[in-house]
C-alpha cells in the first residue's frame, strides 16, 4: 500500500511556504508555489539540502539549512475546508464528498485563501464547475491566480451581458482577452457570434 505524507517546509528567507512529499519514506517530490523569483543562492540551499533528507526519517535535516518542517494538514481537515467554503460561495448549498475527493485532495496544499482565489475565479475551467476534483485538477492555475491575480476587467468567460455593457472599440480588447485563454469565436451561419469555447486539441 503506498503512504505519501506532505510535509510544509517554511523559512524567513522565502516568500512562500514549500511542500516536501514522500512516498514510502522516500523523498519524491517538492513543490516550490513562490510569488516572486528565487535567487540562485536560495535555490542551491535547497537543492544542497535534499541529499541529506532522502529519507523521511531524516526530515528533520531541513533544518540545518534554515528549513523547518510541519506536517501538512490532513486530507479529512482538507476536505472539511473545501465544504465550507463551497458553502460559503454557493448559498449554503452543502458539498457531497466522496472517497476520490480524499484521495485527490491529499495531493495538494490547502488553505483557506487558495480556496477563495479558487471559488471567485472566473476561469471558464472553473467557475460553475467547483469540485474537489476540479480544484486538484487545474491547482496549477488556482495557484498562479491566487500568487498573481489577473487584472483584466473583462471575465474569463464570453458574456452577453459584459460585451453589451463596452463601448465598440472596447470590444476588441475583450476577444484578444478571451483569445488568450485558448477560446474561440462560435458564428451562426449568418456570421453573428454566438458564444466563444475552448479550441479543440
Amino acid at each position: 500500500m503506498t503512504k505519501i505524507n506532505n510535509y510544509e517546509l517554511s523559512s524567513s528567507s522565502l516568500p512562500e511556504e514549500m511542500i516536501v512529499q514522500y512516498t514510502n519514506g522516500l523523498l519524491s517530490a517538492l513543490l516550490l508555489p513562490i510569488k516572486y523569483p528565487l535567487s540562485e543562492e536560495k535555490f542551491n540551499k535547497i537543492v544542497r539540502a535534499l541529499p541529506t533528507v532522502r529519507l523521511e526519517e531524516n526530515l528533520q535535516n531541513f533544518r540545518a539549512f534554515g528549513l523547518t518542517p510541519t506536517p501538512e494538514v490532513p486530507k479529512n481537515k482538507k476536505i472539511s475546508m473545501f465544504c465550507e467554503k463551497y458553502m460559503e460561495y454557493n448559498a449554503g448549498l452543502k458539498y457531497v464528498a466522496n472517497g476520490i475527493d480524499g484521495k485527490q485532495i491529499e495531493k495538494v496544499k490547502v488553505t483557506k485563501d487558495i480556496l477563495d482565489s479558487y471559488f471567485k475565479s472566473e476561469d471558464f475551467l472553473i467557475r460553475g464547475k467547483h469540485s474537489v476534483q476540479n480544484f486538484v485538477k487545474n491547482y496549477n492555475l488556482v495557484l498562479r491566480e491566487h500568487t498573481n491575480p489577473l487584472k483584466s476587467k473583462h471575465p474569463n468567460y464570453y458574456s452577453v451581458e459584459h460585451a453589451k455593457k463596452l463601448q465598440i472599440a472596447e470590444l476588441p480588447d475583450y476577444w484578444r482577452h478571451l483569445s488568450s485563454l485558448g477560446l474561440v469565436a462560435v458564428k451562426d451561419r449568418t456570421g453573428n457570434l454566438t458564444d466563444w469555447v475552448k479550441k479543440p486539441s
